[in-house]
């Protein structure tokens, strides 16, 4: 944790750099470094963050993180390992109880160890020795429904983690078992290695196959079939420790996603969801509303015919849980039948299909069934129960966008516990906050102070050149998050996928950038002009044909992928290359010595372009993120226009 400090030292070293005029640099310079370097010993002599941490988490809907913070943050981890996009600890937490265990069961519970991602998102190994008798109490958790049920020979398990799903199934007998894992150190160095004995190498059993994949991948490229697909929300909280949602939620939970797995059930199959978390109450309402939309895209007549809901109590100081399935087939009284005595033996509620017993989800869940009522329930309930979709998968976020101007306004006047759909959107905020007070402090305060002569003379041509800097640095930002979001669910790996994308954005922005060297210094502004009207043009094309192209590959081999995001990257970042260069050269043409400016702006650009990219897809969208950038490109246009009139 005292690494970050280390690292701010070391980016200050370049400032000893210079010549006998750089003295006040030096000293600035050495202050600095002596300054983080103090932060980090301290840090380690005093647990400084941790403390802050702890004290920031003490809200009512982190209890279960609060007494744990120094396991979360890795004090006394067993295990610890990074890779490019997360840290995976491991560590004991004797007192876990299930997801959702039910109050009926009183026998003994085995000891478990927390896996963790940043921190959060938690899994649980379970210490197993090859007794199942020992794990018995896994009949009494959530998930084991999806066996109650019905028989089952082969099952799916999405986000495998430490295994729980996989015992689970192995405990009611089920032969054939496939799981998939997306993160590898979990898999391989976890589960594989440094935790095999203490798991029972739940992995590596007869019958168990487990993948390293995402899971959206694997569902388009498997061609088994599956009596049940059970799809885990404990990835879930994974998002607020990677850029707010933006590549955490690995789109396992849309309609697009649900479609896929609908495709890989038997003719018996049942596609079911747990979650452990219904804070806000809308995760039931709108994975029903989403399982819905999969259903009726996918052909199927009455497709609250084939959905089965449950209602799980509260659990000490937890939040309800619940348990969303899809049946291939109608649900017949058989099913039901089951169903209901499951839910009876637990001490859960069935609340879809209808119950003798009239309960108030089913009452709602009637309305999202009903055409005629389905678009008022979804303006009345207070949270976003909308379907999700690929354009927006963001499971957590659960703020309408037409409510997110007049929450802004809201976010200052609410207490230390915020609502749960507010949670999200403060952390955000406050974020978006920090970010912009660092660019003021650090980026435009300098220009201001050492470089405001530049800007006397000439003031409005000046202003608008550094406009166009400005919107360049947001629209590239804007455009490569947008891109970066959706190659994300073709490529399915978060480290391949930015890797990928850098690599290419940068080379073929690079270019761009050697091409427009050619062009005539004569008439430069109206040929940016024309540039930032193709680049819009090509962004928006890009935004209509992209998913369909992605379902499309999705089922090719990673190399054909990786190529052919390659040539469309090609596509779209050798002109975004031709922009920024040619923009300078027409600076300096009219003589204007602003490249410490023009920097700058561009800078101040990308770092508010970036934050906004996420403010932008978690409201409106993925595609929303793509006209705005394409937007950006529009001013630029417009921005050359105004420079061509003042040439």
């Amino acid at each position: 944790l005292s690494a970050p400090f280390a690292i701010a030292a070391v980016v200050v070293l370049p400032a000893f750099v210079g010549g006998r005029d750089a003295l006040l640099r030096r000293i600035l310079a050495a202050v600095l470094v002596v300054f983080f370097l103090g932060l980090g010993t301290a840090n380690v002599k005093s647990d400084v963050l941790i403390k802050a941490a702890r004290k920031a988490w003490q809200g009512e809907n982190y209890f279960f993180y609060s007494e744990k913070i120094p396991t979360l943050l890795g004090t006394d981890f067993l295990f610890s390992k990074w890779n490019f996009y997360s840290r995976i600890g491991v560590s004991e937490w004797p007192d876990f109880r299930g997801w959702r265990l039910s109050a009926n069961y009183d026998g003994p519970i085995p000891h478990h160890y927390m896996i963790s991602q940043d921190g959060r998102a938690p899994a649980f190994i379970v210490a197993f020795d090859g007794d199942l008798e020992k794990v018995d109490y896994l009949r009494y958790d959530v998930p084991s429904l999806a066996f109650r049920m019905q028989d089952v020979e082969s099952v799916l398990v999405i986000g495998v983690g430490g295994g729980r799903d996989l015992l689970t199934a192995r405990l009611y007998g089920v032969p054939h078992i496939k799981g998939v894992e997306l993160n590898p150190i979990t898999a391989n160095d976890v589960m594989r290695e440094a935790f095999v004995e203490e798991s029972g190498n739940i992995y590596g059993l007869e019958g168990i196959d487990v993948v390293v994949d995402s899971g959206r991948t694997f569902a388009y490229t498997d061609e088994e079939f599956y009596d049940a697909i059970l799809v885990s929300f404990a990835d879930n909280q994974a998002a607020s420790s990677q850029g707010a949602a933006v590549l955490a939620e690995n789109h396992l939970y849309t309609q697009e996603a649900f479609q896929s797995y609908y495709r890989r059930l038997s003719e018996r199959g049942i596609c079911g969801t747990a979650s452990s978390a219904m804070w806000s109450d809308h995760f039931l309402p709108r994975m029903v509303n989403t399982y819905r939309a999969a259903l009726e895209a996918e052909g199927v007549e009455n497709p609250e015919r084939h959905i089965l809901a449950v209602y799980t109590p509260k659990a000490d100081k937890a939040a309800h849980g619940m348990y969303i399935a899809m049946s291939k087939r109608p649900v017949d009284e058989a099913l039901t039948k089951r169903a209901r005595a499951a839910c009876d033996d637990l001490g859960y509620t069935l609340v879809w299909p209808p119950q003798p017993e009239e309960h108030f989800w089913t009452t709602n869940l009637a309305r999202i069934f009903d055409p005629a009522e389905r678009d008022g329930f979804l303006k009345e309930f207070e949270a976003d129960v909308s379907v999700m979709r690929d354009n927006r998968p963001y499971v957590e976020y659960a703020i309408k966008p037409s409510e997110f101007p007049a929450l802004l306004l809201r976010l200052g006047k609410t207490g230390p516990n915020l609502p749960p759909q507010l949670e999200a959107l403060a952390q955000l905020m406050g974020f978006f906050l920090v970010i912009f007070a660092c660019v003021l402090v650090l980026m435009v305060s300098p220009l201001l102070l050492l470089k405001r002569d530049e800007l006397k003379d000439g003031r409005g041509g000046r202003l608008v050149l550094l406009g166009i800097f400005f919107f360049l640095g947001v629209a590239y930002m804007l455009i490569q998050i947008a891109l970066l979001q959706q190659f994300f669910l073709l490529l399915g790996d978060p480290a391949i996928t930015f890797a990928v994308m850098l690599a290419a954005m940068l080379f073929f922005t690079g270019v761009g950038s050697l091409i427009s060297q050619r062009f005539s210094v004569v008439g430069l502004h109206r040929r940016i002009g024309v540039i930032a009207l193709l680049v819009a043009l090509i962004h928006l094309t890009v935004m209509f044909l992209l998913p369909p192209a992605i379902y499309a590959l999705l089922p090719y081999p990673q190399a054909v992928k990786i190529c052919a995001v390659v040539l469309l990257l090609a596509l779209v970042s050798t002109p975004m290359g031709m922009l920024f260069p040619s923009a300078l050269r027409m600076m300096h043409q009219r003589g204007l010595d602003m490249t410490c400016w023009a920097w700058g702006m561009n800078g101040v650009g990308s770092v508010l372009g970036s934050v906004g990219a996420t403010l932008i897809s978690l409201n409106i969208g993925i595609q929303g993120v793509f006209i705005a950038g394409a937007g950006c490109y529009a001013v630029v246009l417009a921005l050359a226009r105004r420079v061509a009139r003042n040439a």
